[in-house]
């Protein structure tokens, strides 16, 4: 009896099989770094979020912190507005022979003044724009006057200062604004003057 031998096609057979293996093994190899590096991505990019959502809450903790008082401060305002109501109200009536008068108005000026630096010390800084130009972001027009000598949206008068908080307007400056002066309307002729014909 003969001893079996191989056929060549059954080595080439165990060859190619090794290296069908071989295919499917780095094909498996490469789904898995593709695994890999899709799981990093998705890492990286939870820590990213995680990172901006961790920003969001630090900027809003700050801007509660620096604004939370702007309820409290816009209902002072109107404080302020009356303490400059009366000053101006006495300093027109300070020619009155009454006695109380001086020590009604030193009072009031030294509570104004005690108003103006807690304002301060809360970076509550008024908004005085006469003679500036009209601002609508800072301003709000409640008048226009005539004036040939003032620049069209020229603020002429300031009925009530405007207030800002820090960086934030807590209430716009209440304004008279300059325009310009209408031209007279044509005068219809008059009967003396002759008729052309």
């Amino acid at each position: 009896m003969q001893g079996k031998k191989s056929s060549p096609s059954a080595g080439a057979r165990a060859a190619g099989g090794k290296k069908a293996a071989e295919k499917a093994q780095d094909k498996k190899l490469a789904a898995l770094e593709e695994e890999l590096q899709r799981a990093k991505e998705q890492a990286l990019r939870a820590l990213a979020e995680a990172e901006n959502t961790r920003k969001r809450a630090d900027k809003a903790q700050a801007e509660a912190h620096k604004y939370g008082a702007a309820a409290l401060a816009t209902a002072i305002l109107s404080v302020a507005d009356n303490l400059r109501r009366a000053l101006d109200a006495c300093a027109s009536t300070s020619s009155s022979p009454d006695a109380s008068l001086p020590s009604l108005l030193e009072g009031v000026r030294a509570t104004e003044r005690e108003l103006q630096e807690v304002f301060r010390r809360h970076h509550i800084h008024a908004i005085d724009p006469k003679g500036e130009m009209f601002d609508p972001n800072f301003h709000e027009a409640l008048f226009e006057v005539e004036s040939s000598a003032h620049a069209p949206g020229t603020v002429l008068e300031v009925a009530a200062c405007g207030y800002r908080l820090a960086d934030r307007l807590l209430r716009p400056a209440r304004v008279g604004v300059a325009k310009a002066p209408s031209s007279p309307a044509p005068s219809p002729p008059s009967a003396a003057e002759p008729k052309e014909s």
